[in-house]
């Protein structure tokens, strides 16, 4: 029996514990010792286990050891007679995320079997890993010596992975005297003593030390630094730029000798399925681990490709994943361009052969992709999750694809792309498929079609609660699975990890309470990413496995649920994650599609006491807040207003009080037809960084496609020359569509021209069978200002290419980034499509940063460009010089004409070629003269042409207010300039900002509202000066307005005259009467009550109109509300009445005398100053 025992266990220990009342042992006493002894000895013995377990690196969680369960009985099942190798299991579920870590396994892939022979080889790839990691992008200001570039720190870490190296890889040096066989164990797995391959036990032994020179090796990795770095000193480079792509050449060089020598994958295609070392393709282990790496789904060919680092270089993460399957990281991907001298150009990269096998043998070779070009914005998508009603994005999809109007699918104008449940599927087709929103929409009917094949029982409206308790979930899981495969796997690429285009695209799933992504530009098996080596279907199972509805999906050793039980609504998830990929990121757009939303959130299934109680609680959740608002509420919260000018968030309202379920098949439809028919608004912003410049007619879903549209170019600086305090630059308007590409010619006829800081550059005769290099030239002087390169499709206003607005600041910070040469290109010999020359400078002053280009070209290759100049359509961005500042004092005087409306001296100005629309203090001619209400001279000006849709500056650039003539004729109240600039054609939907000391801003209706210019506010409105309102009622906000500012009449006229809801919900679900108690308007207040406004309205936070007054400390508000019955308890969302907040603010302050007296009304009791006025 001992021997038994001992063929399968190190120690037996027996342990007795008897039976109650057995005899005398039988006692109480005598059982509860007995079993604390035996739980101090499993105690102790689990401590030895572990601490043995730590030495020989095989102490797993529950995640790791699901995974080594699963490779050994994939081991199992392939019949090997070889032993399982646990040391390859434990480097496969292993990941290296340090530096040293990445060192010792490329030490260990590197130096298997020949260790003598790969030493040098070895040590000469860490060394120009060392030197290009050292000139990479971010580490341009480092001093390019040997002793600097391996200084004590990253020596310390190359000692560090050596240690490592030599405990978990290198095999024991012992060789068997008698057999000649090796031992194959290495130091932390030696416990058991020497080993054969075969698993045999040679003798009993500690770990043998090989021959391998920890100290030489180091010498060797220096010895190699300076010899690569004095070759290219001697080659005589320029700059930085020069430094780092002749380092990429020799790092190339030295990757070929130790693939030569074996230590990187072997040329022969029969050596590269075992790619390390000698071939082992005789054995059966190899055998085994061939088919292990098949079984597991993980699509790979060799260890090289499971590594999480990019062999390329040793420090990338990869990424992008070449035609032989080896994947490497965007920094070798530019770093090892093949384009040709002349051919290259901004965001385009071509390789001939992989750089880490050599393979350029199949067709797919040569690989050509594409990376982010300097100086481009980010584009990212964030799509919410819904089930079914993920009909509702990708039909907004297809619109904003077909508006766009370029036939390219949607997924090529997002750098990132990020989704929740239905809306990670949805990433799936349009992000890492690429295809169009159209078959994204047919394959997810199909799926929907035939995905929901409900259980027995489980959908029946008698026993479904019943026969739930019987099943797992509702649908059958695998009836699913199928219809995922067959949707998603018809198409390449069917796995999700690798590049194969700059997008990126992640889901998000749920595992132990937590939101994990899963994506195809990170490995995965760290952090919050779980391992992505799997094919698409099985990812979209990972963030769609709905509790209740299906069940959950097993991958990695998680149990994988709904993302959507942690982030529904993923905006905040994709905004950290372009973050960590992208340092301080500029963004173009940040888009958050929503699945519709209704009043109330979907009716929860019966039955939930079937899934755990803490997930039941996170299915709760994701019913009652699937509409996703929530979340971007937060997010908007949370984000400074750079961001927020970019985000934009579409969501559909239903006609219905309530959102369909997540399995609503049946509305499918409707919802698809409700989504084709809905109109997005949003506030333009008035910031000078904003996107676009100009008066927006169209609605948000149309500037949307424009912002798209306009992030297909990019600025490529050429050079950038400072002249005195006056900085010139020069470069290229790109394209990131080539020729050959869909939707190039499109684009090119659909743009009309570019403005540039308000220059105008007509885009015309530009070739269409050569890659876009638009010439431009235009001089700036702030370093914080911003410069717009605008684009203009034909529409009223203008969209502003990727990366910009910018500052002069960053475009210095970017040429220190690139190519530069000790010379500028003479201005006089530039050919540029601008008209204005360059200001002289004095040689002895200038200070030049000129961008040197591999391309041999000038500034006017391919373009023949008409320019012309105009005056900004943006006019609180950088001041400009204009044409009308050459004589200021004539300006003035036309203005002052204007304003005392004397026609016959602004007749006479203008004969003498005063410029109708120049500007004094901010205003033109027309603007004063409509502001005063000067009918004639209006008449006079508008005859001679004056421009009526300019803005005035108000503020004089430094306080907030613009708006155009009608604006301000509407705010001063004179209905016949109002009249005679609407008849003339004025824009009417201009939104003034709000000066500090001129009243309301707004548009013309707002204006004339909040100054309680009855006549002007129903005039406006019977012209439809207010069809596009943001809430989809003309005059909604006009009405609000006037309930903050206090015009009686004009809340009468809408509500008696216009039926306007007294208790309509509008921005934040505020209601008019709350608006009223926030600015103290009692008599609005009394009004809106006499007409049925409901006192105790809540807004979206479950705040009324008693607790905005006790907010904003509004006395007579408060008492107002108190004496007609509001409630002073009533809680909030956040557990805040009225009464517990002043008294909050009384403890502040107690001086406070507001404060007082709101506690004095809200402590007073209802039943003593309760009365109605009769």
């Amino acid at each position: 029996m001992r021997q038994l025992f001992a063929r399968s266990f190190s120690s037996v220990y027996v342990h007795y514990i008897p039976l109650e009342g057995f005899g005398s042992l039988g006692t109480s006493l005598e059982i509860i010792n007995q079993t604390n002894r035996l739980a101090k000895r499993v105690r102790r013995d689990a401590e030895r286990v572990q601490a043995q377990r730590a030495e020989s690196w095989t102490r797993f969680d529950t995640t790791q050891m699901s995974q080594v369960v699963h490779y050994a009985f994939a081991h199992l099942a392939s019949g090997s007679p070889e032993p399982f190798d646990f040391g390859q299991c434990r480097r496969q579920i292993s990941v290296p995320d340090t530096t040293e870590g990445h060192f010792s396994e490329f030490l260990g892939l590197s130096l298997k079997n020949k260790m003598e022979a790969r030493f040098d080889d070895t040590a000469a790839v860490i060394a120009t890993s060392l030197l290009r990691n050292s000139l990479s992008a971010n580490k341009d200001d480092i001093v390019l010596l040997p002793s600097v570039v391996f200084d004590k720190d990253t020596q310390a870490i190359c000692t560090r992975a050596i240690s490592q190296f030599l405990d978990s890889k290198s095999p024991c040096a012992y060789i068997d005297p008698d057999s000649g066989e090796k031992c194959v164990n290495t130091k932390s797995g030696h416990r058991i003593g020497h080993q054969s391959a075969s698993g045999d036990l040679l003798r009993d032994g500690s770990f043998v030390v090989g021959d391998f020179n920890s100290a030489k090796f180091l010498l060797a990795v220096e010895s190699a630094l300076h010899t690569t770095m004095r070759a290219i000193n001697s080659s005589g480079p320029s700059n930085h730029c020069d430094w780092r792509r002749l380092a990429a050449v020799h790092h190339r060089l030295n990757i070929d000798a130790l693939r030569r020598r074996g230590g990187y994958p072997a040329l022969h295609v029969e050596d590269r399925l075992f790619p390390f070392g000698d071939n082992t393709k005789e054995k059966p282990l190899a055998l085994a681990m061939s088919f292990l790496s098949i079984y597991t789904g993980t699509w790979l060919r060799g260890t090289e490709q499971n590594t999480s680092f990019c062999l390329g270089c040793l420090f990338g993460r990869p990424e992008y994943r070449l035609p032989c399957e080896h994947v490497i990281c965007e920094t070798c991907v530019e770093d090892f361009d093949d384009t040709a001298a002349g051919k290259q150009y901004p965001g385009r990269v071509m390789h001939k052969c992989c750089i880490i096998c050599d393979s350029s043998s199949s067709d797919k070779w040569p690989f050509v992709t594409t990376i982010r070009p300097p100086l481009c914005g980010l584009r990212v998508l964030s799509l919410d999750g819904g089930g079914v009603r993920g009909i509702v994005e990708l039909t907004v999809l297809n619109r904003l694809e077909k508006e766009i109007g370029l036939g390219i699918p949607i997924g090529s104008f997002f750098d990132l792309i990020v989704g929740t449940s239905t809306g990670g599927i949805i990433a799936l087709g349009i992000g890492v498929q690429r295809r169009s929103a159209t078959e994204c929409t047919s394959l997810f009917r199909d799926i929907c079609r035939e995905g929901f094949e409900a259980k027995l029982l489980t959908k029946s409206r008698f026993f479904g609660w019943a026969a739930r308790w019987f099943s797992s979930s509702i649908y059958k899981t695998d009836v699913l699975e199928t219809a995922l495969q067959e949707a998603l796997g018809d198409k390449d690429p069917k796995s999700l990890y690798g590049l194969n285009s700059s997008c990126r695209v992640a889901v998000t799933t749920t595992a132990k309470e937590d939101c994990h992504l899963i994506a195809n530009y990170n490995t995965g098996g760290k952090d919050r990413y779980l391992d992505s080596k799997l094919p698409l279907w099985k990812a979209a199972r990972c963030t769609s496995a709905a509790p209740m509805y299906f069940e959950h999906f097993s991958h990695a050793g998680h149990e994988c649920r709904d993302g959507g039980l942690k982030e529904n609504n993923p905006i905040q998830v994709t905004l950290n994650e372009s973050r960590k990929i992208w340092e301080e990121p500029t963004y173009d757009v940040i888009l958050s599609l929503g699945s519709g939303q209704a009043r109330y959130p979907a009716t929860e299934p019966v039955s939930t006491a079937i899934i755990p109680k803490w997930l039941a609680h996170l299915f709760s959740t994701l019913v009652s807040t699937m509409n996703g608002e929530d979340a971007w509420d937060k997010f908007r919260s949370s984000q400074d207003k750079h961001i927020l000018d970019r985000a934009s968030r579409f969501n559909l309202r239903f006609d219905g009080s309530t959102e369909p379920a997540l399995d609503d098949v049946n509305a499918i439809t409707s919802m698809e037809t409700a989504a084709k028919k809905a109109t997005f608004y949003e506030r333009p912003s008035r910031s000078p960084f904003s996107a676009t410049s100009g008066i927006i007619q169209g609605d948000a879903l149309h500037c949307m496609a424009d912002k798209l549209r306009a992030s297909l170019y990019f600025f490529d600086l050429g050079s950038i020359t400072k002249h005195g305090p006056v900085t010139v630059i020069h470069g290229w308007i790109c394209c990131r569509l080539m020729p050959n590409d869909q939707g190039f010619k499109e684009l090119l006829s659909r743009t009309l021209r570019f403005l540039v800081r308000g220059k105008v550059y007509e885009f015309k005769r530009v070739p269409i069978d050569k890659p876009l290099r638009f010439a431009v030239e235009f001089q700036h002087q702030h370093l914080d200002e911003p410069i717009r390169i605008d684009v203009n499709f034909g529409a009223t206003h203008s969209t502003t290419i990727s990366g910009f607005p910018l500052t002069l600041k960053t475009l210095f910070a970017h040429a220190e980034h690139q190519a530069t040469s000790s010379a500028s290109v003479p201005l006089a010999q530039t050919e540029s499509n601008a008209s204005n020359s360059a200001p002289p400078a004095k040689a002895n002053t200038d200070q030049s940063t000129c961008l040197k280009r591999t391309i041999a070209t000038n500034l006017s290759a391919n373009t023949n460009a008409k320019t012309r100049e105009e005056p900004s359509t943006q006019t609180d961005t950088v001041k400009q010089p204009r044409p009308t500042e050459n004589n200021t004092k004539t300006v003035e005087d036309l203005v002052s004409a204007a304003t005392k409306n004397d026609t016959m001296k602004m007749l006479e100005l203008l004969d003498q070629g005063v410029p109708i629309d120049g500007k004094h203090g901010g205003w033109t001619a027309l603007g004063c003269a409509a502001h005063k209400g000067q009918l004639d001279a209006v008449r006079a000006l508008l005859v001679h042409g004056a421009d009526m849709d300019i803005r005035m500056d108000v503020g004089f650039g430094v306080l907030p207010g613009d708006g155009s003539a009608i604006n301000w004729a509407a705010c001063g109240g004179y209905l016949d300039v109002v009249k005679i600039l609407l008849e003339k054609g004025a824009k009417s939907n201009i939104c003034a900002k709000r000066p500090v000391f001129l009243g309301t801003g707004g548009t013309p209706v707002t204006m004339a509202a909040g100054k309680g210019h009855l006549e002007v506010v129903r005039y406006l409105l019977e012209n439809g000066c207010d069809e596009g309102s943001a809430d989809g009622i003309p005059g909604w906000d006009a009405f609000i307005i006037a309930c903050e500012r206090g015009p009686l009449n004009i809340v009468k006229y809408f509500i008696e005259e216009r039926d306007i809801n007294v208790d309509r919900h509008g921005s934040n679900d505020v209601t008019p009467l709350i608006t009223a108690a926030q600015s103290q308007q009692t008599a609005i207040m009394e009004y809106l009550v006499k007409h049925g406004a409901h006192i105790d309205a809540i807004d979206n936070e479950g705040s009324t109109a008693l607790l905005h007054a006790v907010t904003k400390k509004r006395v007579g508000a408060v008492e107002w509300l108190v004496k007609r019955g509001a409630d002073v308890r009533r809680q909030n969302n956040k557990g805040i009445s009225p009464l517990k907040l002043a008294k909050e603010e009384l403890r502040k302050n107690q001086d406070d005398k507001n404060a007082t007296a709101m506690v004095k009304w809200l402590e007073t009791p209802l039943n003593i100053v309760f009365h109605t006025k009769a």
